[in-house]
């Protein structure tokens, strides 16, 4: 099967290199700027604008490679391994993003994450606007549930995942790189992150084994490696 994190691509490569990275002081977006945006499903054309995005946000630094690279984003969208969410400005750019996503077609509990918001639109609660339409995504879907990380050094990440439902059911210790820097944040953003793991349930459907035990152990575990080394090719 053909992995989700391909190699990372170098500056030079990226089809995102003229877009500025944003900085905590970017002016931020009105409240008509904001409620102009449009929340929905996203389609494989809107591939370049998250990868211009991700750069906004996270430069070369975001953990997942696949986010950098259009043509990965249309194939795992096109083949289901990712179900995302979008935000739209009226121009077509995309200021938000989160997903549903597995690592192998059977997984039956898919990962909800990949959250990132444009340093401009921060502070309306695009986050839980997003999560909202991706669970009724997931429940039309029938899924039993799905897991999730949060950065434990950014306390509205982990209070959204609470407030959705989730379930804390795990700790990865230093479980995120230091080389991921996230803009815009005034938060502690040094050194290696701890990781709160959650599992929402979506549904009533029974899952083949224990649904706690699949959630811990995706986010430990994926192919014989760590998420995070996964994504930088690490051993």
């Amino acid at each position: 099967m053909a992995s989700l994190y391909p190699r990372r691509l170098e500056p030079a490569e990226s089809p995102a290199s003229s877009e500025p990275v944003l900085g905590e002081h970017a002016a931020a977006a009105s409240n008509d700027d904001v409620a102009s945006l449009e929340i929905r499903p996203m389609m494989p054309a809107d591939a370049m604008g998250l990868v211009r995005c991700i750069y906004r946000c996270y430069g070369y630094s975001y953990k997942d490679a696949m986010l950098y690279e259009p043509r990965h984003i249309a194939a795992a969208l096109r083949t289901g391994r990712m179900t995302s969410v979008v935000a739209v400005t009226p121009d077509g750019d995309v200021v938000g993003h989160c997903a549903l996503f597995v690592e192998r077609d059977d997984d039956p509990v898919p990962e909800q994450g990949k959250l990132v918001v444009d340093p401009r639109f921060r502070s309306h609660h695009l986050g839980v606007k997003m999560a909202a339409v991706r669970r009724a995504l997931a429940e039309e879907r029938d899924l039993v549930g799905c897991w999730a990380e949060a950065v434990t050094n950014h306390p509205a990440s982990q209070r959204e995942l609470i407030e959705l439902g989730g379930a804390e059911v795990g700790l990865l210790i230093g479980g995120s790189p230091a080389a991921v820097v996230m803009a815009g944040f005034d938060h502690t953003n040094r050194g290696r992150r701890t990781l709160m793991v959650t599992l929402h349930t979506a549904s009533s459907r029974r899952v083949e084994g224990d649904p706690f035990a699949c959630a811990t152990r995706g986010a430990a575990q994926t192919n014989g490696k760590p998420a995070w080394a996964r994504a930088h090719d690490l051993d």
